[in-house]
């Protein structure tokens, strides 16, 4: 945390292209996820919670990344249409998770305006939305913007 994030680019379900240069005086929310992690399962819907709440903000953007190219439970895609995230996906981030060090899964990473790490954590459960809502805010507006809107 309070590092300079490392620079990504990846290709999204659509073909589009994503990165953090792209991104940049954004806040960026990384969900590094696989389809065969049962803790992601369970965190996806907190993930979604968290897209939706941001969708209308152009200054915030929720990617999910797959953790690898091991789709035997299913193709990042399908999966995430099949139960109905919206949110971005990169099916093949290898690069991605390799580049931010992943080793455990599911997490999350929020990077904020100035390219630095603001947050970083392992799992994500219903009580992590308003906290990272919080640090979003405050990356935003200000810390008495952020205290103001909850």
């Amino acid at each position: 945390v309070g590092d300079e994030a490392p620079a990504f680019r990846a290709r999204v379900s659509d073909g589009a292209v994503v990165s953090l240069a792209a991104n940049e005086g954004d806040v960026v929310v990384l969900d590094f996820f696989a389809t065969w992690c049962p803790n992601c399962h369970k965190a996806a819907p907190h993930i979604q919670a968290l897209h939706e709440a941001w969708a209308a903000n152009e200054e915030v953007r929720v990617i999910g990344v797959h953790f690898d190219a091991n789709y035997t439970k299913g193709h990042p895609t399908e999966w995430a249409t099949k139960h109905g995230y919206t949110f971005e996906i990169v099916p093949d981030g290898r690069a991605v998770v390799e580049a931010y060090g992943i080793e455990m899964l599911p997490a999350v990473v929020v990077v904020g305006r100035d390219g630095r790490v603001l947050h970083k954590q392992w799992n994500f459960y219903a009580g992590d939305v308003e906290k990272v809502t919080e640090l979003i805010r405050e990356e935003l507006w200000g810390a008495d913007a952020a205290k103001g809107a909850s």
